[in-house]
């Protein structure tokens, strides 16, 4: 229950991107910040389980608070709820905020544990600055501290604090949102293909370690689908921003053949493409390599110059219990669905015996084949 509840909660991050569009917006916007009174020594008492346990349920509290509202972990037992209303009731938000106030204790006493929460509210129309909306339940949360704890604050009646500092908490959370905007886009540049703008064969492989490490764990199994386009050569030969069109088109062909959670990815060169399958088993994993294969030779007739392609297929444990078996042995039906003749699915052989636990060698390179 305490993972559960805490991982449905919105990060510090989360947090401070939804004060800016809420202050940039429209409405009122309603705030709530909360805090475990006396949490520290609670754990030297009671024991680090028994403190975990009180942060999980008031995270759980304010989850549920309202509808349309958001709850955020801003940091060890500290919490934000956040909500826009285009008009709110006289004192709605101040007796939301002692409601969850009174459940709190209420739990707490059930369980055996003399705990409290206090809290601040602060409530202002849109648009507004959005340091305003993290700094002035805050400081209520910080008087209510103050008095004793297991208070409650209203911080629209005590919004005291200068101008100056709630504008220079607004440009650090404008200045932070734009760091953190530009790393999200490397990040996603560094696991994107540029010519096809599916995941690459980073983000793939990082993808198929952890599927692998789930499913040894007691998770759902999975399978893969290797795929090599048949006609690359002949596209190259009308140039090469022929034969990335073509790349890009067959990637869009493909990814319509998929379910919203297969993963699709660009994988070491050419024309190859791996489809992760969460959930999915061999048998499925062949027909969705078929579904695939007939739509590409049906899909691209009217093209320049038609293509077809070979899918090899893999499923765990079966097939292999690592990464490394398991893509050695696609490689290798991959191979023979070439030198079969290509435009067709192969199934890989089956693992002779369990592997060894990868020790992370580097990843198994495909034989050659013919184009």
């Amino acid at each position: 229950m305490p993972g559960e509840a805490l991982a449905r909660l919105g990060h510090a991050m989360d947090l401070l991107r939804r004060l800016k569009e809420a202050a940039e917006g429209s409405g009122w916007v309603q705030v709530i910040c909360a805090d475990i009174d006396r949490l520290t020594r609670f754990n030297e008492l009671e024991g680090f389980t028994a403190g975990t346990r009180a942060v999980a349920e008031l995270a759980a509290l304010l989850r549920d608070l309202a509808p349309s509202g958001a709850s955020y972990r801003f940091g060890g037992d500290e919490f934000y709820w956040v909500r826009v209303r285009a008009e709110p009731e006289a004192g709605e938000l101040v007796r939301l905020a002692d409601r969850l106030r009174r459940e709190f204790a209420a739990r707490m006493k059930r369980l055996g544990y003399d705990l409290t929460v206090s809290a601040g509210t602060y409530e202002v129309r849109a648009p507004t600055a959005a340091g305003r909306l993290l700094g002035a339940p805050h400081h209520a949360l910080s008087r209510a501290k103050a008095q004793g704890g297991n208070r409650l604050v209203d911080g629209t009646a005590v919004d005291d604090v200068p101008e100056s500092t709630y504008e220079l908490v607004d440009d650090l959370i404008r200045r932070i949102d734009e760091s953190v905007r530009a790393m999200e886009t490397a990040r996603a540049e560094a696991a994107t293909d540029p010519i096809s703008g599916l995941p690459n064969h980073r983000a793939g492989r990082a993808a198929l370690e952890r599927l692998v490490a789930a499913a040894a764990a007691g998770g759902e199994r999975f399978a893969l689908v290797f795929i090599d386009g048949d006609g690359l050569r002949a596209y190259n030969e009308l140039g090469y921003e022929v034969g990335n069109r073509m790349i890009r088109d067959l990637a869009q062909l493909l990814r319509q053949g998929l379910r919203a959670h297969d993963m699709l990815t660009r994988w070491l060169s050419g024309d190859e493409f791996l489809v992760l399958l969460p959930g999915g088993d061999a048998r499925t994993a062949a027909a969705v390599a078929e579904r695939l294969r007939r739509a590409v030779e049906t899909g691209t007739r009217a093209w320049e110059i038609p293509v077809t392609i070979s899918a090899a297929v893999a499923a765990w444990p079966e097939h292999g219990m690592s990464a490394e078996e398991l893509l050695r042995r696609l490689y290798e039906a991959g191979h023979r669905a070439k030198l079969e003749g290509k435009n067709r699915v192969v199934l890989a052989e089956p693992a002779s015996e369990p592997p060894a636990p990868p020790s992370e060698p580097p990843a198994a390179s495909p034989p050659a084949a013919p184009a």
